[in-house]
């Protein structure tokens, strides 16, 4: 659970080395920290870090942000992991265990890594209509000023994952494989797009102290 620090009515929140903030109340919902999360918890609902309420115009914005220290290296091949599998013992005669059994831990270990990434922000999204939809007594209460007026089918999200150490020339193809993993999501909630940033860019857009 992040830890968040008030200082003159501004919040920081240190998650994965990393220092989000200085973001007002107002606009800062950290579900982590919430009773309808802490409700949830036991039947394995996930959630990203925290939500963050923009606004641009006329248009409000919430981004789902999502805090790692590291990103896998990319797989060249989309295959299945039990495709994967059924391939390597199909070559039983050549077949290399320990050189089968490490390509088969990295291959677990990226498919982990973003099936967790999906499952945490399919939930935010899911939790928070549940919360603007009133289906959990008074869970709308809890969320911050200017997220309580409004509209969620007008509300523009923005799934956004911030990988401290990632090379910013190799953020392009981390963007890429996350929002092929993520289309289902961005087609059924629609007005919802993709970011993925490094520490480095994280900072420029502000969302990461500058010590």
């Amino acid at each position: 659970m992040p830890k968040t620090i008030n200082e003159s009515e501004k919040v920081v929140i240190e998650e994965s080395e990393m220092k989000f903030g200085y973001y007002s109340t107002d606009d800062l919902f950290c579900i982590e920290n919430s009773k309808i999360y802490a409700k949830l918890q036991n039947s394995s609902v996930k959630t990203v870090e925290f939500a963050l309420f923009k606004k641009n115009k006329n248009q409000a914005t919430i981004l789902l942000i999502e805090a790692k220290k590291t990103a896998p290296n990319l797989l060249k091949s989309e295959i299945k992991l039990e495709e994967f599998v059924k391939k390597e013992m199909a070559n039983t005669k050549n077949l290399d265990k320990t050189l089968f059994l490490d390509e088969l831990y990295t291959k677990v270990k990226h498919d982990i890594y973003f099936d967790d990434l999906q499952s945490k922000f399919n939930d935010t999204l899911a939790l928070l209509a549940a919360v603007y939809m009133n289906l959990h007594n008074t869970a709308k209460l809890e969320l911050p000023k200017n997220f309580k007026d409004l509209e969620f089918s007008a509300i523009r999200f923005v799934l956004v994952l911030v990988v401290k150490n990632h090379q910013t020339e190799s953020l392009n193809d981390l963007q890429s494989k996350l929002e092929k993993k993520l289309k289902p999501l961005v087609k059924i909630w629609k007005q919802t797009s993709v970011a993925v940033l490094n520490e480095e860019i994280a900072k420029k857009r502000g969302y990461i102290v500058n010590d």
